[in-house]
């Protein structure tokens, strides 16, 4: 998997991504098209800086 530019596509509404932030932190969020930003649980984050980058989340392991 590669990390994609937010300038180049958004994520589907609410799917659950990893996204990484212009201060390099990585945390898994999810984007809200009809508010037009990025979301953390219920808590819409503007404080760790702007999101630059996000990816699908890997696939669970098979088994358990």
């Amino acid at each position: 998997m590669n990390w994609i530019k937010c300038e180049d596509e958004l994520p589907l509404n609410t799917e659950d991504v990893l996204v990484c932030t212009e201060r390099g932190n990585v945390l898994v969020g999810y984007y809200r098209q009809e508010y037009d930003g990025w979301y953390f649980g219920n808590i819409y984050i503007e404080n760790d800086g702007i999101i630059k980058y996000w990816m699908p989340l890997p696939a669970p392991p098979e088994e358990f």
